[in-house]
């Protein structure tokens, strides 16, 4: 009899009247065009078994069955009588099958094996698991491959479940994971509308609901979508592995130490998931759901939630660049003062984290630091909360006003000699931003960390290098300076005993650079510059981390000028089609972007005739890149105020941080009307690399 995937080919052939063509079943069955070939002949044979004459295959008519509608109803019969399941799976769905094997065992399972079970071919699970794979990455967590042994799961258990969690949440979306709880709960749905039928198949969806209904009555919260699907999977996953096999034995950290002061409430939870389940968790498990609820009760917006950093990082830096046209500051090119921002309002979009309360009368030289800066951030903050829908309280708008004092003291340019201190305070948040900021106001200083006091013991222990320690409050070491978060007087006098004081007050190095520009030609522009930076003593305001510039990021292969696109959507996937044919991508972030703009499609243009299309999630990006693409005639996305779109940048990046130099240059080539009307006239792609590099180095 045949199997699965040739019988819905067969029923296919069956159903249209005119014949299907070999590429076309492949790309709509998502396997090679031999398999399919394989899958035909078996079908021949079968035809020929029951007396009905074999496929049809013209070169120019495709692949027809030729039989009559009496031999047609008979082979719908023998399939029907057969029993088996005739409806070929989706990659999403042989994805979820693929993970509920490899859950469910301890033993290695061959590709081999799994080919068989799910009845595809070797080479499409091979290409499966790679896909899994990419999406596996949960600190200890690994998907094993051994030869001649096959594949199987390692690592600690709680990575592994929340391995799952993250994988699923990449794969189902809120909405349709509601419906599918929803309709399965009620006996509506099927397999065929239920993907999730192919991980969970052996869990019941009412005892997991129950779980969860009980889990708040205990926490006496009633949970939003994003949370109770986060709450779903994880039981579900838990269930599914105690279901198969044990994991008894104590767990890595006591359950208490995760849940403090709520000991009781977990305690309950347990109960109550062990009385629904019917069945005892041990501890791994309770440390486990102690995680769990942890995760759900503090970081309600982060479960499940697709932030579309991207956005946020564009309104944010034309906040900045507000705010440095307010004062007359080139804050855009403070690579420092972006990362700060962006890491605060990452954090609150993340966990709605607010920057810690403070007594104001300890900061009694607030207006005095503030009285110019502040202001200018209160008539800029709309632009930030319109962008990314927070409102932003009295200390976080102060939080960012110092942010802003800090980024104005890099405006100095620093001596060779500095000191390495560091800087203690009770929580390592507001008095330690005022106490570097005063330190690097008065001294040569290279404050190395900033920590609350109950982290020093363990930062000595593990450092074990000689610093000179600046504390806010008293500490029971050594050696070590007491001072006022603003620096008193009296502070600075004692502090001239150990610390250098400023003597350079200007900015030197830009113009090294613009001098050594007119009468030299460059060879290495980037290393020149590192090189004046390390001799001036600026060395440690360099990168740590590999931040590419929008000339390594723009290159000529992703430029494509005068494209002729009939819509957006055309644009959108061309623009992003030259990512992917360059390996900065794969096909599905183009569809992520697609379904992204389907939503809200207007807010990519981010400014007049310009669009940003991108995914919200890093899923399917390989690096950081962003492709050029000059449209012949503009196309409208429907963004009244800045249609129609002559040029898109497709963008994808891998993380919510290494990208944002790129992106501060990218804001200020799209801010400059010259640099437009410049690639406007560009003839050739030579001619943009040029602009862009000459951008890009500035």
């Amino acid at each position: 009899m045949l199997k699965s995937r040739a019988i819905y080919i067969l029923r296919q052939l069956m159903q249209k009247k005119e014949g299907f063509f070999l590429p076309d079943l492949a790309f709509q069955l998502d396997i090679r065009p031999r398999t399919v070939r394989y899958e035909l002949d078996e079908i021949d044979c079968f035809l020929t078994e029951n007396g009905v004459p074999r496929l049809e295959r013209k070169n120019k008519a495709g692949i027809c069955f030729v039989g009559t509608e009496e031999q047609k109803a008979k082979i719908e019969k023998l399939l029907k009588n057969s029993g088996a399941y005739t409806r070929v799976l989706s990659q999403r769905e042989r994805l979820f099958d693929i993970f509920y094997r490899l859950l469910t065992t301890k033993e290695y399972v061959t590709s081999y094996e799994i080919a068989e079970k799910i009845d595809v071919s070797r080479s499409t699970v091979i290409n499966d698991l790679s896909k899994i794979k990419k999406h596996y990455p949960h600190r200890s967590a690994e998907i094993q491959t051994v030869a001649h042994y096959g594949v199987k799961i390692t690592g600690d258990e709680t990575d592994i479940r929340n391995s799952v969690v993250y994988f699923l949440q990449s794969y189902i979306k809120i909405e349709e994971a509601m419906r599918i709880i929803k309709n399965t709960s009620s006996g509506q749905g099927g397999k065929e509308d239920n993907p999730l039928f192919y991980i969970f198949r052996d869990i019941s969806y009412e005892q997991v609901d129950s779980c969860i209904k009980k889990i708040e009555c205990r926490t006496k919260k009633v949970y939003p979508d994003n949370i109770y699907i986060y709450l779903f999977f994880s039981l579900s996953v838990m269930m599914l592995r105690i279901s198969k096999y044990s994991h008894g034995g104590k767990g890595g950290c006591e359950k208490e130490s995760l849940f403090r002061g709520e000991e009781r409430t977990l305690q309950l939870v347990i109960e109550d998931i062990e009385k629904t389940m019917k069945v005892p968790l041990a501890d791994t498990d309770a440390v486990y759901i102690a995680q769990v609820l942890n995760y759900a009760l503090h970081y309600e917006n982060l479960a499940h939630k697709n932030i579309n950093y991207i956005d946020q990082q564009v309104v944010m830096l034309e906040f900045i660049d507000y705010v440095g046209r307010k004062l007359d500051v080139e804050f855009i090119k403070d690579e420092i003062l972006i990362d700060a921002l962006n890491e605060y309002i990452c954090t609150v979009l993340n966990n709605g984290a607010k920057t810690q309360a403070y007594k104001r009368d300890a900061f009694s030289r607030f207006p005095e630091l503030l009285i110019n800066i502040l202001p200018v951030v209160e008539e800029a903050i709309p632009i930030m909360e319109k962008g990314s829908g927070i409102r932003f309280s009295e200390n976080g708008k102060e939080y960012i006003a110092f942010a802003f004092l800090e980024a104005l003291q890099r405006q100095r340019s620093f001596s060779k000699q500095k000191e390495d201190v560091l800087v203690v305070c009770a929580s390592g948040q507001l008095t330690s931003r005022l106490m570097n900021y005063w330190l690097n106001v008065m001294f040569e200083v290279n404050v190395i960390d900033i920590i609350p006091y109950n982290q020093l013991e363990r930062y000595i222990q593990k450092t074990k290098t000689e610093v000179l320690i600046i504390s806010t409050i008293p500490l029971d070491i050594g050696q070590y300076v007491k001072v006022n978060p603003i620096l008193t007087s009296e502070d600075v006098d004692i502090l001239k005993k150990y610390l250098p004081t400023r003597v350079v007050d200007y900015d030197i190095a830009a113009a090294v650079m613009n001098v050594v520009s007119e009468h030299c030609r460059i060879k290495d522009y980037k290393l020149l510059y590192d090189d004046i930076l390390n001799v001036l003593g600026l060395g440690e305001y360099k990168k740590h981390v590999e931040k590419p510039l929008l000339e390594e990021v723009i290159i000529p292969d992703n430029i494509l000028l005068d494209a002729e696109c009939a819509d957006w959507r055309e644009a959108v996937v061309t623009a992003g089609e030259m990512l992917m044919k360059n390996g900065y991508i794969q096909k599905e972030y183009i569809d992520d972007i697609l379904e992204t703009l389907s939503e809200k499609r207007e807010y990519v243009v981010i400014s007049r005739g310009i669009a940003l299309p991108h995914a919200r999630s890093f899923n399917h990006v390989n690096r950081i890149g962003m492709s050029l693409l000059r449209l012949k005639r503009p196309v409208y996305f429907g963004n009244r105020g800045n249609d129609p779109v002559e040029f898109v940048f497709c963008f994808c990046t891998t993380d919510n941080k290494s990208h944002l130099e790129a992106l501060r240059q990218f804001n200020i080539m799209i801010s400059d009307s010259s640099v437009m009307d410049a690639l406007r006239m560009a003839e050739a792609k030579e001619d943009v690399v040029r602009i862009i590099k000459t951008l890009s180095r500035k």
